[in-house]
């Protein structure tokens, strides 16, 4: 049974490692882009702009215009010809094709048309600038995380430093080679790092979170960060 459940907790472990999904400066930022609401938004803003521009264009083109009628009357009726009672089945056809184009209104097509080009240009500003602003945001939050993390190795090693120190301490207080003072001390120190540490661990929770928002990925999300490498000049 111990052997099963050591099993069972290994192939939970390894489930879980699995699932868990890394992701690279790069790949953050592109489903940060992908993902984000108001960049949506503004995207579909352009596009509506867009759409402006062309019937602002089709605007200024001639129109066409064509119908077609067919009509059938039976029994007695009435000549369209000569206008006499008959009794027989007729049949008549009408066409009609049209076509306009407005030479000058004004120059007011013409402004409409400059307006939606300005529109369209201020909204892609805009997209662009929100892409930039979006990037540059989820890049400072990257590297929130790996300063987080940063500090927890530290905050880790610190706590090993201490405890080490305060396991040669309390050998040389049985030893009465130093006062039991000195080993309070050390208590003292090591409660304050382990809080550090705790401290440094819950950095990482925070800023894994606000990193995950960006993106807008569900904040249950597991998942851990590729550091960049970067290579130095020789």
């Amino acid at each position: 049974m111990k052997v099963l459940r050591i099993l069972i907790l290994f192939l939970c472990c390894s489930f879980a490692a699995s699932a868990q999904q890394q992701f690279t400066l790069q790949q953050c930022i592109e489903t940060a882009l992908q993902n984000n609401s108001r960049l949506k938004q503004a995207k579909l803003n352009l596009s509506s702009t867009s759409i402006d521009v062309k019937t602002s264009k089709a605007a200024m083109l001639p129109n066409l215009n064509a119908s077609f009628t067919e009509n059938f009357n039976y029994g007695r009726n009435i000549d369209p010809v000569t206008n006499a009672y008959i009794v027989n089945n007729t049949q008549s056809s009408n066409m009609a094709l049209n076509s306009s184009i407005i030479l000058f209104n004004g120059f007011q097509l013409l402004n409409n048309l400059k307006l939606a080009q300005i529109n369209y240009t201020a909204t892609g500003t805009d997209v662009l600038a929100q892409q930039n602003d979006l990037a540059l945001q989820v890049a400072a939050a990257f590297l929130q995380v790996m300063y987080a993390e940063d500090n927890l190795t530290n905050a880790k090693s610190q706590l090993d430093v201490t405890m080490n120190q305060r396991n040669r301490t309390e050998i040389l207080v049985k030893a009465g080679k130093l006062s039991e003072s000195v080993l309070f001390e050390q208590d003292a120190q090591q409660a304050n790092d382990e809080y550090n540490v705790t401290i440094a661990e819950n950095a990482i929770i925070s800023a894994k979170l606000s990193l995950i928002q960006l993106m807008e990925l569900p904040a249950t999300t597991q998942y851990s960060i590729v550091r960049p490498t970067i290579a130095l000049p020789l």
